[in-house]
């Protein structure tokens, strides 16, 4: 009994410490990832635009926008977009849309990529190296717009300043519930057991030339009756712990110097 005593309260005891270090644990966390998000829009910010572009509007980077959105129905690691590649009409439709080009047919003077219409059928057309320049310069100046308009949003959150959680009251309660469950069995049996026994005799005599027979018989009756008697207790025991745990917080900012 003493050990069932001390282990549901040595298991609650480690229960209540790590909830209240997970508790602490995440809000530390959470407060140096904090930190070290704004230092990451510090170091981004402090670039020149024309830096931050460069870093981002790669070849690369317009290689992996055309793999990614126009891939290679043979290869899906490679784009049409290369001298000799096929484009369909889908293909066509496609390129307006996400280059956000009215009519890719037209000149580029006049807003487009020089890009036929597929023609026949089915429908395609070819890329040629002139058209391949046409739509990775496209593609190149629309990442560097993207890249400029995320380098405004990044200045403005660092002049906004660095945000922290202040925690301003918590609240943290466990509890443990233990229940004993207690069954009483009795078990009762009785028995009768009865045993007969039967005796007898016979006897001869005579006297001056008389014969006597003479007999004689008895017996007797034993009844037994046993009680056996048990008592049989089932004890079991089952121990819970909840946890609830409430934090209420505040946020601010603190712009920087």
């Amino acid at each position: 009994m003493g050990l069932f005593k001390e282990a549901p309260w040595r298991t609650y005891v480690e229960f209540t410490t790590t909830l209240l270090k997970d508790v602490m644990d995440t809000l530390v966390a959470n407060q140096i990832s904090q930190l070290k998000a704004y230092a990451d829009l510090v170091r981004e910010v402090s670039k020149s635009l024309e830096d931050f572009k460069k870093e981002r509007v790669t070849d690369e980077a317009v290689d992996r926008y055309l793999v990614t959105n126009f891939p290679d129905p043979a290869d899906q690691t490679k784009t049409i977009v290369v001298n000799g590649g096929k484009y369909t009409l889908e293909d066509y439709e496609k390129i307006k849309k996400l280059l956000k080009i009215e009519d890719p047919s037209k000149p580029l003077a006049e807003g487009g990529l020089d890009l036929p219409k597929p023609a026949g059928t089915p429908p395609t057309g070819t890329f040629d190296p002139t058209r391949v320049t046409n739509v990775r310069n496209k593609v190149k100046a629309m990442l560097e717009s993207e890249a400029e308009d995320h380098y405004t949003e990044l200045t403005t959150l660092v002049r906004m300043g660095m945000a922290r959680i202040i925690v301003e009251r918590g609240f943290i309660h466990t509890k443990l519930y233990i229940e004993i469950r207690a069954i009483e069995t009795k078990y009762r049996d009785a028995r009768d057991v009865t045993r007969e026994a039967m005796g007898g005799g016979v006897q001869f005599g005579g006297i001056l030339g008389l014969l006597g027979i003479g007999g004689s018989a008895g017996g007797n009756r034993t009844h037994i009756r046993t009680v056996t008697e048990r008592d049989v207790t089932t004890v079991a025991a089952e121990a819970k712990m909840f946890g609830e745990t409430r934090v209420e917080f505040r946020t601010e900012t603190f712009p920087p110097p």
